[in-house]
């Protein structure tokens, strides 16, 4: 990686790729670097459902593989960490849809949504905490521009997950 300072709250998906793309960075770097910085800030907000570091280091790996072989370079995400709600099915992650009931819940196929994401490159990075079913309380989860306030129903965890550089997209 380049000697600049990165600031990972200020990448963008077109930012993310154009380090990749021009070999600034490799993903497994930047993805390193999104993975540390999600352990520090989620221990404040604890928006994160499900963090798997070394599966997500693997993805990682794949895309620079691929961008090695002159693959992906067309991928609109390529190499883009992209946070779920816990209520999208994802093959590579637990999906508990928020309940202690379906805890260890291994889906067998990944949400349409999810293929296409991978389709186009992303990197699928994290869950983000859901209100069991959907419904009732919402998980406890810190505002990060706020912490002594919480963040709201539906995909408050997501939108956390954005708003403090865990991760630049989130589809919750």
């Amino acid at each position: 990686m380049s000697d600049a300072v990165i600031t990972l709250n200020q990448l963008d998906v077109p930012k993310i790729r154009e380090l990749i793309s021009t070999g600034s960075s490799s993903c497994v770097e930047l993805t390193d670097l999104f993975c540390q910085q999600a352990k520090g800030i989620d221990e404040k907000i604890t928006a994160l459902a499900f963090f798997h570091p070394k599966a997500i280091l693997r993805q990682a790996a794949l895309v620079d593989d691929g961008h090695a072989r002159g693959l992906n370079h067309s991928a609109r995400l390529e190499g883009v960490p992209v946070a779920l709600s816990d209520n999208i099915d994802s093959i590579d992650m637990f999906s508990t849809i928020g309940s202690p009931l379906l805890e260890g819940r291994h889906p067998r196929w990944d949400a349409s949504i999810v293929k296409r994401l991978r389709d186009d490159g992303a990197i699928t990075f994290c869950k983000a905490k859901v209100a069991e079913f959907n419904l009732g309380q919402a998980p406890e989860v810190c505002n990060p521009l706020d912490l002594e306030r919480q963040v709201g129903l539906a995909a408050g965890a997501a939108a956390a997950l954005v708003a403090s550089g865990i991760v630049p997209v989130a589809v919750g």
